[in-house]
């Protein structure tokens, strides 16, 4: 059982959990205020989860459909239908061999806090070509498990009660949500009905009425979930705006870029 909380980090439990957990909070006026997600374990009948994210349920939804044949299409995570290219199983399956050959040590062990030394150095590299960084090395790669973390991880970083972080829409819920667990606020940037473009003005006004509260703009190309692939004058426009406004309020913004599905 997984209780994502409210408040503070240090408050989310992760526990093995039994049928009587469950009963406990059989009737939604029993759940504490901070609670904010039960996710149910297996092996047990369902009993009712009250204040379930809305992800969860749509998911739930998605593979309760799915289970009875029916066609179904959805967009409420970003899972590719395609398996990842053959180099990368080949990859894997000479790792797991080396391992069972006792050729390969401590592949399965703990390894550095940010991700593997080398893995993070290829990255870097890589990163630094497409991006035009040159001097950019392991030290400014930090490795998490899935997108999700990563950016409950910057918003902890940046982020103080009170600041907003805007997002251009539609937007992957997991933004809005760590918004929350900080207890920030999420503006919504409007997109252009033609092409699910950012909406230039939606994000000037969003400049204008936040002011010194506004502390990221997270954008994410291609979009989860439109699909939409920001084009470099429209990031460009985005950074200029982020940077007068910095220098406008004292205040630096940070522009978070979500290339998951590049």
């Amino acid at each position: 059982m997984v209780l994502a909380v409210k408040d503070e980090v240090a408050q989310v439990v992760s526990t093995p959990c039994t049928k009587q957990h469950f009963d406990k909070f059989e009737d939604s006026e029993n759940v504490p205020e901070n609670i904010v997600a039960l996710i149910q374990p297996s092996g047990f009948e369902e009993q009712r989860a009250p204040k379930m994210t809305p992800m969860y349920h749509l998911i739930k939804m998605a593979s309760e459909r799915e289970a009875r044949g029916e066609t179904t299409y959805n967009l409420a995570a970003g899972n590719p239908k395609i398996e990842p290219p053959r180099e990368i199983l080949e990859s894997m399956k000479n790792l797991c061999s080396a391992t069972l050959e006792e050729k390969a040590c401590g592949l399965f062990k703990y390894t550095h806090p940010a991700g593997l030394i080398q893995l993070r150095k290829n990255i870097a590299e890589e990163v630094g070509k497409w991006q035009g960084v040159p001097d950019l090395s392991e030290d400014h790669i930090i490795m998490t498990p899935g997108a999700q973390s990563a950016i409950v991880s910057v918003y902890e970083a940046l982020l103080q009660p009170g600041d907003h972080a805007c997002v251009q829409t539609p937007f992957y819920p997991a933004y809005e949500t760590a918004a929350k667990l900080w207890k920030a606020e999420t503006k919504h940037i409007d997109f252009l009905e033609t092409n699910f473009d950012v909406d230039m003005e939606s994000l000037r006004q969003i400049s204008k009425s936040s002011g010194k509260k506004l502390r990221v703009i997270a954008l994410c190309s291609p979009s989860n979930p439109s699909g939409k692939i920001l084009s470099n004058e429209t990031i460009s426009r985005i950074a200029a705006l982020a940077r007068e406004h910095s220098q406008r309020y004292g205040r630096d913004v940070w522009l978070l870029m979500d290339y998951t599905y590049r």
